[in-house]
Parts: structure tokens; sequence; C-alpha cells
């Protein structure tokens, strides 16, 4: 849709996620916690993209729509009752319409 302005699109976020505790302890020291966390992560757009012609030359998202479908995976540990590491991958189910071909996280919680 032409216009004479450009506005983002709305964005439709659908998530979901499953995990299970393979292990839970009650001391305080070492490992007292791991588990294995799967989500799958829908992004979609709502409405048409705007396109704006500036002397001859137009701008916008040409492709206009885009459904996206991530898969993370990933493990969570416990450590001593106040810190928490996780370690997952994130890759795309896609393959034709995708913002990166895969992505690492790893994430350290300090609780103090």
């Amino acid at each position: 849709m032409e216009s004479d302005s450009l506005a983002d699109q709305t964005l439709l976020y659908l998530d979901g996620s499953a995990g299970y505790w393979w292990y839970q302890a009650t001391n305080s020291e070492g490992l007292t916690g791991l588990a294995s966390v799967v989500e799958l992560h829908y992004t979609t757009t709502l409405n048409d993209a705007d396109t704006i012609n500036l002397s001859g030359a137009e701008i916008g998202n040409f492709e206009n729509r885009f459904d996206v479908l991530n898969l993370t995976a990933g493990v969570h540990s416990e450590w001593s009752g106040n810190t928490a590491l996780r370690v997952a991958v994130v890759v795309p189910l896609d393959r034709n319409e995708r913002f990166f071909d895969s992505e690492t996280q790893v994430s350290l919680i300090k609780r103090y």
C-alpha cells in the first residue's frame, strides 16, 4: 500500500515452551537442579507493509508479509541455590523466511 509516510507493521508473537526437571536436590552445595527446555517462537505480520515513493525511488518492505518460526532447545542448571546457568541453541524452522542461520544463548544469573 503506497502512502506518504512509513509505519511499522503490526506483529503477532506466539510462544510456547515445555521443560522437565531431571534432577533437583535440597542441599545447598554444588549442582542443585538440572532441567531441559524446548520452546517454539512464531512471529507473523498482521497488516500489509507501507511503501513510499520519493522522487521516483520506492522505499519499503517489498516482501510485504512474513512468518517466522524458531525452535529453542537448551539446558538450565541451578548451582548452590543462588546461581543459574542456561545454555541453549536457536534455529529457524523455515529455510525461506528467516533472519539468521542459528544462535547460541548463554545466561548466567546470580542471586544475592
